[in-house]
């Protein structure tokens, strides 16, 4: 089946007659067509038997192999055309990212239908990997190993953590990457402590750790990969710390396995960080989905109910933050497979002084 089709199956399971989505990227998922469409109309509307992408004339989509071109000019009033689609007296699915100006008015043009949120029928679909999608993680991931390492060999002159920052978008463009898979987070000290520092002109003192959390973009496809290293001799306390996230990691990794519940990951690793007197300071989720984009489903943390499944790739980061001491995370990436567990990351994680 194309992916529309594995849409179909599951807007059947969720007796949806129809569907129209306007986020960009499960369009581009769904169809291959990619627009950036600022204000203007972009919508990929699927029931039972058709698909058409409405899309605006000034973006040259001429063709799409899964879908109709709805093509309509400024002035024109797509979003009616659209509404004319569904079908009577049904229930039908919108994007959960609709714009609320577009879903009140699809509301007033077609008050006999009841609209629900269908967005997470295409994150259900994008969860599972398919080979070729594999194969890209596994070449962006590759990619992201070689960053880290020139990236911490830059560390050893002890530059800024915004200076740090900015030189590492030409490491990734050298490497064929189109660009970040989100903003990269460099934190010295007591800075790394902050999950989602923003990276200033700190500069680092002798035994800060630094956490270096990076991701670029391959052949469309995100890498997201942390590493926590020491500049000189780590205190005592650090270097326990480091080693806790360590376990905990391994802990989580080594549980994973085709089957198991995805919150389970999540209590193996912050269970081992509990019982080594650090739970308070293990604040976020264990890892989340990767692929398009670097934050899809499936989340690792939240009791949802789903079991690791072939083709799901996520991340397994946890972390221990110390607030005005300091922090350390241990991020990769894995993938489920029909042979079982895949370690996309391959950058060592042995405590690393430089």
């Amino acid at each position: 089946m194309n992916r529309i089709e594995k849409l179909r199956v599951e807007m059947k399971k969720s007796g949806l007659s129809a569907l129209l989505l306007t986020q960009p990227m499960s369009i581009a998922y769904l169809t291959g067509v990619k627009v950036a469409p600022g204000e203007r109309f972009f919508a990929l509307y699927v029931d039972e038997k058709s698909a058409h992408l409405f899309v605006n004339v000034l973006f040259s989509v001429t063709e799409c192999s899964d879908a109709e071109i709805q093509s309509y000019k400024d002035g024109d009033d797509p979003l009616k055309a659209a509404a004319e689609a569904f079908p009577e007296n049904s229930t039908c699915g919108v994007d959960g990212l609709m714009p609320a100006k577009l879903l009140l008015r699809l509301q007033a043009l077609r008050s006999d239908l009841r609209f629900t949120d269908g967005g997470a029928l295409t994150a259900l679909v994008r969860m599972y990997k398919d080979k070729d999608e594999q194969a890209k993680m596994r070449a962006s991931s590759l990619q992201n190993d070689e960053v880290m390492g020139e990236l911490i060999e830059l560390a050893k002159t002890r530059i800024s953590e915004k200076e740090l920052a900015e030189k590492l978008l030409p490491m990734y463009l050298k490497r064929g990457a189109s660009g970040f898979s989100f903003d990269p987070i460099t934190g010295y000290g007591p800075h790394a402590a902050e999950p989602h520092h923003v990276p200033d002109g700190t500069m680092p003192k002798e035994g800060d750790c630094l956490v270096l959390d990076i991701g670029g973009v391959l052949d469309g496809y995100c890498s997201d990969m942390t590493r926590t290293v020491f500049l000189g001799e780590p205190s005592p306390e650090m270097r326990k710390i480091y080693e806790i996230v360590k376990g905990a990691q391994q802990a989580a990794l080594d549980f994973i396995k085709p089957g198991v519940l995805l919150k389970d990951i999540d209590t193996v690793a912050r269970d081992y960080i509990e019982k080594a007197g650090y739970g308070q300071y293990f604040t976020h989720r264990l890892g989340h989905g990767i692929g398009l984009e670097v934050h899809e489903e499936p989340s690792i943390g939240l009791p949802n109910g789903l079991h690791a499944e072939v083709g799901m790739c996520f991340s397994v980061e946890p972390g221990i933050y110390v607030p005005g001491l300091g922090g350390v995370r241990i991020e990769d990436l894995v993938m489920i497979t029909d042979e079982g567990v895949e370690l996309l990351n391959k950058f060592p994680k042995d405590l690393i002084v430089i």
